[in-house]
């Protein structure tokens, strides 16, 4: 049975027009998902469920945990001539005194690493390391796993 609310005189009404007793309603019970109750079908609906958008590559790195140093450490010295390669191409590249002298600070003694450090990128694209950003994100999850 339809059911009309009068807001003007707060009367319950049927399609007919005659009075309904507010303690005569019966709303059926909600459904556990999302929904959206109708008053003039008494029913409810299952709201559709908006897809799950995936994350881009970006928004996965910056759910990455830090990367301690030591983790950094071992993960760079755990492939032969990493080290001596990511060095080259700080002092090759670099030509800024100033910004060369940070990055290789920052590489040497920084206490932890976030994966969206600028210095990934540049360090991944030097055609001597020859690292892509997928292997990057491999080698930060290696480092997470050590113990």
């Amino acid at each position: 049975m339809k059911i009309f609310y009068n807001p003007t005189d707060g009367v319950y009404t049927s399609a007919t027009g005659t009075p309904v007793n507010e303690d005569d309603i019966v709303v059926p019970a909600r459904p556990p998902e999302k929904s959206t109750y109708h008053p003039d079908t008494n029913s409810w609906t299952i709201d559709p469920v908006e897809p799950e958008i995936p994350l881009t590559p970006k928004e996965q790195r910056a759910l990455m945990p830090p990367l301690e140093k030591w983790r950094f450490d071992t993960i760079i010295d755990s492939r032969p001539g990493l080290r001596d390669k990511i060095e080259s191409a700080i002092d090759r590249n670099i030509s800024d005194l100033l910004q060369r002298v940070t990055v290789r600070n920052k590489f040497r003694s920084v206490t932890q690493f976030s994966r969206l450090d600028p210095m990934f990128p540049f360090l991944a694209s030097d055609p001597d390391i020859n690292i892509s950003d997928l292997e990057i994100d491999e080698m930060w999850r290696q480092g997470l796993a050590l113990t």
